[in-house]
């Protein structure tokens, strides 16, 4: 991965299809917070749309993830 991934979480009232560089694509669900690239071209439509955030380094203890 040549960029550093991100925390982001979904926005959008329905699920959102995000593709991974090895070619999987996971669908996560409204609320949900996870790690992507800020490269990845669904992160950067989905940002765009307003479907998903980006969450910050204080959020990240109250987002419930177990990383």
């Amino acid at each position: 991965m040549s960029s550093r991934s991100k925390m982001y979480q979904v926005t959008a009232k329905s699920p959102v299809l995000i593709e991974t560089e090895d070619g999987n694509a996971i669908s996560y669900p409204s609320g949900k917070c996870f790690n992507a690239s800020p490269l990845n071209q669904h992160v950067v439509r989905l940002m765009r749309i307003n479907a998903i955030r980006e969450v910050s380094a204080r959020e990240i203890p109250n987002t419930g993830s177990s990383r």
